[in-house]
């Protein structure tokens, strides 16, 4: 039998949904958060990762996403579905609430360990976008920008928008660079969940770390 890598989800459960942090009464895992654009595709890699159709909800009409989601993964982890932004559909006073959810469960939070900054690949990124990231950077948050729906594009056009994402966040200074994904052909998935591993479990070494000091 062949044994799984130790960032394949074989366990993945919806825990609870509110505006704050203090709603999750069960106890404290490390997290990481997925946030983005209403309509980004977010609720759908979310169900490609875990390997499950309707974990978390997806809908046609955009902004749906209006709580904090929590998902415990493998009983060791939360994946966390933040309230998607951008709606302008939205009644402002709402639109507001959602920014200060936001706020209230990045800003402080011991817990959580990256912050996946999904970019749809065909679109321009965007005002909100750049406010996201740039508020993670001041509250010295961990952040991975995950392009979207990359099976829409071309391979070069694809190659371009990675470069795109890469230049305008400064990625080359921060050591980091975008991941190409599609929920719907699982494109990038094993490459993403081992990174999410790795920033959930930073003292713990990989199948190819181990491989390589042994050769040593």
């Amino acid at each position: 039998m062949t044994k799984l890598p130790p960032w394949e989800i074989i366990d993945a459960e919806f825990v609870c949904s509110g505006t704050l942090r203090s709603h999750l009464t069960q106890p404290e895992l490390p997290q990481v958060a997925f946030a983005g654009r209403s309509n980004v595709g977010k609720s759908s890699l979310l169900n490609a990762l875990v390997r499950r159709h309707k974990l978390a909800h997806t809908s046609r009409a955009p902004g749906r996403t209006r709580l904090l989601n929590y998902f415990r993964i493998n009983k060791l982890w939360y994946y966390v579905d933040l309230p998607g932004y951008g709606f302008a559909k939205a009644p402002k006073g709402e639109r507001e609430k959602w920014g200060e959810m936001m706020e209230g469960y990045l800003k402080g939070n011991d817990h959580l360990r990256l912050v996946v900054v999904l970019l749809d690949s065909r679109r321009e990124i965007t005002d909100l976008d750049e406010q996201l990231v740039e508020f993670l950077h001041h509250n010295n948050v961990p952040f991975l920008p995950v392009l979207t729906k990359s099976d829409k594009l071309t391979k070069n056009e694809l190659s371009a928008a990675i470069k795109r994402t890469a230049k305008h966040f400064d990625m080359d200074e921060l050591g980091i660079r975008p991941i190409a994904t599609s929920a719907e052909k699982n494109k990038g998935r094993d490459e993403l969940l081992q990174i999410l591993y790795e920033a959930l479990n930073p003292e713990e070494e990989t199948p190819e770390e181990e491989t390589s000091q042994e050769q040593q």
